[in-house]
């Protein structure tokens, strides 16, 4: 019977000065994705102004998530419920940027109300929009 050979714990963790964020890590693997060709470049032409659009989407997405994630913490909603309530912020962060006033209100409200049905807190949901998104609903 062969052994296999299994790597001990310390020799698969980089030290702290070497490992990367996971923005940078990431960006790296884009990067490279793009420049094998194996992604679709932007009409621009441009890898690094690319690099640059992706890299700020990514550090805003790491963003929104850490403001939700804080309000779920304080409602104590259990993690496997994460997911879902990280789509509905996406989803209002989204429509934000399109929208403003009166009829980011009115469309928040209706996916927040979609939401709701499909099981999700309101109270949190409301939470979300105002802590997380400053969008009253």
């Amino acid at each position: 019977m062969k052994k296999s050979k299994v790597p001990s714990p310390e020799s698969d963790v980089q030290s702290p000065a070497v490992q990367l964020s996971s923005v940078d890590r990431a960006s790296a693997k884009y990067e490279a994705k793009l420049r094998a060709g194996r992604g679709t470049l932007a009409r621009h032409g441009s890898i690094e102004r690319q690099m640059a659009s992706f890299r700020t989407a990514y550090e805003h997405q790491r963003e929104l998530e850490a403001r939700v994630r804080d309000v779920l913490v304080a409602a104590e909603v259990p993690s496997i419920q994460y997911p879902f309530y990280f789509a509905f912020a996406r989803r209002l962060d989204r429509l934000s940027r399109i929208c403003s006033g009166e009829s980011l209100r009115v469309e928040a409200q209706a996916y927040l109300d979609y939401w709701a049905a499909r099981g999700l807190v309101e109270s949190v949901l409301k939470a979300v929009c105002l802590d997380a998104l400053d969008i009253s609903v």
